[in-house]
Order: C-alpha cells, then structure tokens, then sequence
C-alpha cells in the first residue's frame, strides 16, 4: 500500500465558501458516499495510483479525510464539469479526524516535506 495526497481546490464548486469541518461532514461522510458511490472525481490530471492505496485529502495544508481507492475511472473525454476521471474509493473506508498539519503529518510520513497543489505520493 501507498499513501497518495490529494489537493482539493477551493475553486471547485461544492467546496467555494465552505469551511474544513462543513466538507469533512457534508461532502465526505454523505455526498461521496450516498450520492455519489465512492466515486471522487478529478480534473484533468489523475494520480499514479494502484488499488487498494491509502487517499489523503488535502485542504487549505491540513489532512481533513481519508479512503481506500477501489479503482481508477478514466473518462473517454471530460465531462461538462470539467472532470476527466474519477477515484472509486471503498465507502466503508472513508474517514474524517481532527485536521493534520504539515508537522502532524511529517511524524507519520517521514519523506514528507510540505502541502503543494500537485498530488504527492509516498511508501
């Protein structure tokens, strides 16, 4: 298993506006899971990633959830919103904790170095 870190843009629609604790309960623990199947979808770039990898999401340089990927859509063209793909995570695996800041999480993962906008990958 990897651990893969994924930036989520405040641009995007659902999250414009909207606080830490707001997307940690609204969006992870019942839109992705109840609306929209474990399916979290992405832009135009998708991530290196292989089933059964541990997602990270990242917001505002904090770690707000977690999920185990399933599977890895990849769609034939992008889509209205503007997505290319999406990440099927396991359902029953996403979680939500109290925010993980860049010194919180270079304990655990020892490579880490600090939050960009590209997606970071690590053993």
């Amino acid at each position: 298993m990897k651990v893969r870190i994924i930036p989520m843009p405040f641009e995007d629609a659902e999250f414009i506006g909207k606080v830490i604790n707001y997307v940690q309960i609204q969006f992870f623990m019942k839109d992705l899971i109840e609306v929209e199947k474990g399916w979290y979808y992405y832009g135009k770039n998708g991530l290196d990633a292989q089933t059964c990898d541990l997602l990270l999401f990242q917001m505002d340089n904090t770690i707000i959830a977690s999920a185990v990927l399933n599977d890895i859509i990849l769609f034939s063209k992008l889509t209205i919103e503007g997505n290319n793909g999406a990440y099927v995570v396991n359902k029953q695996s996403v979680k939500i904790f109290k925010p993980i800041d860049k010194n919180e999480l270079q304990k655990i993962i020892k490579s880490f170095k600090h939050f960009s906008h590209t997606m970071q990958k690590f053993d």
